[in-house]
């Protein structure tokens, strides 16, 4: 198996995954999950996601002005997709209260979804994580009416 190997930084973040890099995130915050409590494993998710970021500023944009923000733009959007992951159903149940009718089913859904995030690949991992995400094009489905719609015009004849 030949695999390109570069010895530049800037080609890591360039050629990134932004997919690949949120399942990796998200798996090991399953992996950590049982151990320790939910705020420290969203505090590792964020910190994961702020490392990623220092370090592209560090190696590879050190030129620009310190008060500016500079993003890779393969990975652009991953401080939101952090942010669907720390708000996603596996890191959001409390242990013992859950959202069920008894308010007790937080490890089941803790336990069950830490499973799940290892069996799902890239694209089932990142429509759980942002399952709110729709495109714009369907934004006004046809059976839906939007919230205003102009009057009609008036004709003088009617």
């Amino acid at each position: 198996m030949a695999l390109p190997t570069t010895s530049s930084l800037g080609s890591v973040f360039k050629g990134a995954d932004l997919d690949a890099v949120l399942a990796h995130v998200a798996r090991t915050a399953a992996l950590r999950l049982p151990g320790s409590t939910l705020t420290a494993t969203r505090d590792v998710v964020t910190k994961a996601c702020v490392d990623t970021l220092a370090a592209y500023r560090k190696h590879c944009a050190s030129t620009s002005p310190s008060g500016q923000l500079i993003l890779p733009e393969s990975l652009k959007l991953l401080p939101l997709y952090g942010l669907g992951l720390v708000k996603s159903g596996l890191l959001r149940y409390g242990r013992g209260g859950g959202g069920g009718v008894g308010g007790g089913d937080g490890y089941d859904v803790c336990v069950g979804l830490c499973g799940v995030v290892f069996v799902w690949g890239c694209l089932s991992l990142f429509s759980f994580i942002l399952h709110a995400h729709h495109p714009l094009v369907q934004f006004h489905p046809p059976h839906i009416t939007p919230l205003y719609s102009p009057p009609p015009p008036h004709h003088p004849l009617v």
